[in-house]
């Protein structure tokens, strides 16, 4: 399982409680990835004894660059300034917003960045990991689990192999940013 580990040690700690809850977490192997050095939350990290763990570090982070990329470089195009504009600047990246017109915000570019950059690390660069062949879970630190998910894991498996043989995604849920009750209450009415 890899996790990835920003600043907030309150929802790392509710995790962290949920994964020794987890029937069979003692055969796993968590990697945590982190993109902030923070003496506490590493100190809870090498607290988990109820199975194998592991730590890495994203070592181009905000934390480490503040002030040029990754961080937000003084030179950077503004998010919402128009191209025409950041032309005549000759910010960075003038020639490339993205599909909507924005320029690049180093907070959104740092988790993109660290993802597919624990990812290459896990897959192809970790001795451990490189022969795996097994189920990967990826977690960040404000999810939960049940205790049942690694069994529920392996049954979407076995099934998917029946009902969808071309898959290779499993989710185990969904994220939503924002939960309107009211909403999903009066629907279930209808």
């Amino acid at each position: 399982m890899y996790l990835t580990v920003h600043k907030r040690i309150t929802y790392l700690r509710h995790l962290i409680v949920s994964l020794a809850q987890a029937r069979d977490i003692s055969k796993a192997l968590l990697i945590f990835s982190h993109d902030h050095y923070d003496e506490d939350i590493n100190e809870l990290v090498q607290s988990v004894d109820f199975c194998k763990v592991m730590q890495i570090f994203y070592p181009y982070s905000i934390q480490t660059h503040p002030n040029e990329f990754p961080g937000a470089d003084p030179r950077d195009c503004p998010r919402d300034m128009k191209k025409e504009q950041a032309l005549i600047k000759k910010c960075n990246n003038a020639l490339y917003p993205d599909l909507y017109g924005h320029y690049r915000e180093a907070k959104f570019t740092q988790t993109k960045h660290h993802w597919w950059w624990k990812a290459n690390r896990v897959f192809n660069e970790l001795e451990v990991t490189r022969f795996h062949s097994g189920l990967v879970v990826f977690l960040e630190e404000d999810h939960y689990v049940a205790e049942d998910f690694l069994y529920l894991l392996g049954l979407m498996q076995k099934r998917s192999h029946d009902l969808c043989p071309k898959c290779n995604i499993l989710s185990l849920g969904t994220y939503l940013k924002t939960f309107n009750y009211y909403t999903y209450s009066n629907n279930k009415k209808l």
